[in-house]
């Protein structure tokens, strides 16, 4: 008997002592500011990969209907008709491709291949988003020609 109210008095003092750091520790530890800190970054960084997607669909929109990829050397410039607004870096801040915040494109024009593109964004948490016509990928540099856009 003595057992039973000796481990019941015991999880009582646990939950209680739970129950009190639950309270303070988060004032004790600032974790609200950690989190305003977290959270707009995330938001960033999913808009960025929302718009580099957006771009890849509006380059595929635009190849289905003239059989190439829409030629381009600088960014921004808008697909065709069908994007006539450019997306830009929620933060766009700078001018330097891949440093700053700004979004990224390596040129098909240039290179001469009409049936390639990329677009990459730089990831607040780190890495670089990049789109082209073989897919998706997050790489940890910024992509060099238009075969660094393509997943292996």
């Amino acid at each position: 008997m003595e057992t039973k109210k000796g481990s019941a008095f015991i999880i009582a003092i646990i939950v209680v002592a739970i129950a009190v750091l639950a309270v303070f520790l988060p004032r004790f530890l600032k974790w609200p500011r950690f989190l305003e800190f977290i959270a707009p970054l995330q938001v960033r960084d999913r808009q960025r990969i929302a718009d580099m997607d957006l771009l890849k669909q509006e380059q595929t929109n635009y190849r289905a209907h003239n059989e190439t990829y829409y030629l381009h050397d600088d960014y921004p410039i808008p697909i065709g008709k069908d994007l006539p607004q450019i997306p830009l870096d929620p933060l766009s801040t700078g001018n330097v491709c891949g440093s700053d915040y700004i979004y990224c494109n390596i040129g098909n024009m240039l290179m001469g291949d009409e049936q390639k593109f990329c677009y990459y964004a730089k990831l607040e948490s780190g890495g670089f988003y990049a789109v082209s016509q073989g897919g998706s990928i997050t790489k940890t540099t910024a992509p060099k020609n238009l075969d660094g856009c393509i997943a292996p």
